[in-house]
């Protein structure tokens, strides 16, 4: 599957730490598609004037990137103008010249409608709307926007937001578009308008990941020296949906170095059955039985059984509640790889000394009883052990107006506005179970790419 790229190709000049570059390739179609490229086949779509240069459209060409979209007019490029003072997370802008880029309104051709990755990049939000009224069922839309629309454009953006999966902003803009001042609580009032996802970039502190169920934190990797940062927040994006869309791996060996055929394709399978009872008013426990398969590539998997357990009791101290809690998570099971690919054949060992005449091997013994034949063996693999823990947290209820069954792990003062949180992730384990009735659930998850389980 290859990535549809829409926004701007460019040509920057920049003062930097680095030094000042004149006239070179920018824009953030570019930045992204060059980055996607190395992870994914990617086909750009923007526009550029009659002064573009070959040798940048050759760069393009390079990296295998489509520049059938690639569309070029009579008229000027744009260009943008800027440097950095002090601060490299902020780009003072000196000038800007639309160009041709003024009347960008990219028609898609028949090909490109059918693209399963859609990266939307930092346009006018109109523009980014013309584009998803021509794709036809996009498996992935990401998209990019700017302080400039949020400002200028709220409503519309806010159109182009709901009909995405992924919206990708960096913290400043999060913190505008949202609303809020916290970037936690701005990236939550995003993920409210319609995306699946939210990817806030965060420049040399790394960026954040938010789901309605997770959030996950990457930090930056750590340089002395910035030379330019100009098109960073593009390049990790590029990065981001390309490895997402990145084919399977062919896997290669010493004997094979460019490639045996066969190509890995982990994935994974949870099933099973969770049970919780009041044994009595203080006091909750629960179980959770649950069959686990991974499977590496093709025919070699492993499978285990799990167990989780966990018991709640609450007693008063005080005049206030508390709160002790045991949970003690995946007991089971070793996990063993087997299958048919660590499926190999010997022959017939050779027996010497010592052997009555027709009990040797066919090989040595003309007077053998038998002749015999190849046999299949299999090869060995790691037992892999289940990642148990156990957890354990007592809580107590400062005010006894946050007596919340989902809340009772948190400590709070609602005057000084201060939260302290004990084991979060041991408390909306249990939530999940201790609901006091037996229910199923399946799971299911690849390695690459994001779904919803």
């Amino acid at each position: 599957m290859s990535i549809l790229a829409v926004g701007s190709v460019a040509l920057d000049t920049i003062e930097a730490p680095g030094g000042r570059a004149e006239e070179e390739l920018g824009g953030s179609a570019t930045y992204f598609s060059l980055a996607a490229s190395l992870f994914a086949p990617v086909a750009v779509v923007a526009v550029v004037g009659d002064d573009f240069p070959e040798e940048a459209v050759q760069i393009f060409f390079d990296r295998g990137v489509d520049c059938a979209g690639l569309e070029r007019r009579a008229g000027r490029t744009f260009r943008w103008c800027g440097r950095y003072e002090g601060d490299v997370n902020v780009a003072v802008t000196e000038s800007t010249e639309l160009g041709v880029f003024a009347d960008f309104s990219p028609v898609l051709p028949e090909a490109y409608r059918d693209h399963p990755f859609v990266a939307l990049g930092n346009v006018d939000p109109l523009v980014q709307l013309a584009v998803l009224e021509q794709l036809r069922k996009p498996t992935l839309v990401a998209v990019d926007t700017m302080n400039y629309w949020i400002d200028r454009q709220r409503d519309d953006l806010k159109e182009v937001i709901k009909r995405a999966d992924v919206l990708t902003v960096n913290d400043a803009e999060a913190k505008m578009l949202g609303g809020e001042a916290n970037l936690i609580r701005a990236m939550a009032r995003l993920l409210e308008l319609g995306p699946r996802y939210v990817l806030a970039k965060k420049g040399e502190h790394g960026a954040i990941l938010m789901a309605h169920d997770f959030e996950f934190v990457l930090p930056a990797f750590p340089v002395r020296e910035v030379a330019d940062p100009t098109g960073a927040g593009d390049s990790f994006a590029g990065g981001f949906l390309g490895y997402l869309n990145m084919p399977d791996e062919e896997i290669t060996t010493i004997t094979s170095p460019n490639g045996t055929g066969s190509f890995y394709n982990a994935y994974d399978f949870q099933m099973g059955g969770s049970f919780a009872y009041h044994l009595s008013d203080r006091f909750i426990a629960g179980i959770n039985v649950k069959y686990i398969h991974q499977e590496v590539y093709n025919d070699i998997s492993g499978n285990a059984i799990g167990f989780d357990a966990g018991a709640i009791y609450h007693t008063e101290f005080m005049n206030r509640e508390i709160r002790f809690a045991f949970a003690i998570q995946n007991l089971g099971t070793n996990l063993t790889m087997r299958g048919d690919r660590l499926r190999t054949i010997t022959g017939p060992e050779r027996m010497t000394g010592g052997v009555p005449d027709g009990y040797g091997d066919y090989t040595t013994d003309p007077y053998a009883m038998t002749k015999r034949s190849n046999r299949s063996v299999y090869r060995m693999t790691h037992t892999y052990r289940l990642p148990t823990s156990v957890k354990i947290a007592v809580s107590y209820n400062l005010y006894t107006s946050l007596n919340c069954f989902q809340d009772f792990f948190r400590l709070s003062c609602l005057s000084g506005g201060y939260q302290l949180d004990i084991l979060w992730q041991l408390t909306q384990y249990l939530v999940n179970i201790f609901s006091n009735h037996f229910y199923i659930f399946l799971s299911t998850a690849n390695d690459k790419y994001i779904t919803n389980s």
